[in-house]
Formats: C-alpha cells, sequence, structure tokens
C-alpha cells in the first residue's frame, strides 16, 4: 500500500454544535491491511434499489466515481465473479453514441460479450443470470434495473465520522 504515501490525509479535530468530526489514520491502514489480505476484493459496489440508466449513473457519482466500465477482460471477469446475485439485471457504465459504444470514460468498446445484440437500447446491462458468459444486453435506457458502481480505493477512503 505505498500509494498511500501519496494521499494527502487531513488529520483534524474540531467541535461543530457538539460533533466531532475527524479523519482517522488508523482507518486508513485497516482499509490497507484489507486490501492487501484480500478482504476488499472488489471495487465494484452493488446498490439494491432498481433505477433507470441515467439516475443510476447519478447515484454512482455521487457516491463512489461512476457505473461500471469494464475496458478489459480482466475487468470483465472481475466483475463476474463479484456479482452478488445471479438473479439480477445490472446496468453498466456503456452507452451508444452516433460514434458507436462507448464506455463513461471516453473508451471505446472493445469487448465482445454481448448475449444478444440487438440496436433497439442505447444503454447495456449485464445479465446475471445467463448462463453464458456473454451477458452484455442493449436495453432502454428509462428501464429499472440494478447498477453496478465503480469506486476508486482513494474515494473509498475519504469519509467523516459524526458524533
Amino acid at each position: 500500500c505505498l500509494w498511500f504515501f501519496f494521499v494527502h490525509f487531513n488529520l483534524s479535530l474540531y467541535h461543530t454544535h457538539q460533533k466531532v468530526v475527524f479523519s482517522a489514520l488508523s482507518f486508513v491502514l485497516v482499509v490497507c491491511r484489507s486490501l492487501a489480505t484480500g478482504q476488499i476484493s472488489s471495487r465494484y459496489f452493488f446498490p439494491q434499489k432498481p433505477m433507470p440508466w441515467v439516475k443510476g449513473r447519478e447515484y454512482c457519482q455521487s457516491h463512489f466515481v461512476d457505473l461500471a466500465v469494464l475496458n478489459t477482460e480482466e475487468e470483465y471477469s472481475a466483475l463476474l465473479s463479484a456479482i452478488p446475485t445471479n438473479n439480477a439485471s445490472f446496468w453498466l457504465g456503456l452507452h451508444k453514441k452516433s460514434s458507436g459504444w462507448e464506455w463513461t470514460d471516453g473508451e471505446q468498446l472493445r469487448l465482445t460479450h454481448w448475449y444478444n445484440y440487438n440496436h433497439e437500447g442505447h444503454c447495456v446491462s449485464l445479465e446475471a443470470m445467463f448462463e453464458e458468459k456473454d451477458k452484455l444486453l442493449a436495453r432502454y435506457c428509462n428501464e429499472q434495473h440494478r447498477v453496478v458502481c465503480q469506486a476508486d480505493y482513494i474515494k473509498l477512503l475519504t469519509f467523516t465520522i459524526h458524533f
């Protein structure tokens, strides 16, 4: 976890209307140890509430980083192994633009894991219930599905405790 040395930690303690707000280096060390021992194995999070693609993206951006982006086979496999249930559909950060399919990070789609490619929808879900390894499905963006949020470990370490 040497990369933690490059993160600025604000260690302060102050009172605001009987609330103590602080950042704790010990929490960072616990998370660092958990990452090293594999206790925090995923950078993907799966909120329970189904929502349309745009609302899902807003949720992920406000609580994590964004909807999940899968630019490599390794990322695709890691997400498949992290999915908490096999009976749901999950929005990914993939949507159709005039130039083709694009991830929310601006990268063009390179993976070819379409379950059944169609030209109907402009957003993409991962269908966990499908037996096949190819689980991507184009859908209408206003459909209600769960989301896969992608987190940045540094953002996960930003926290505030209120007493």
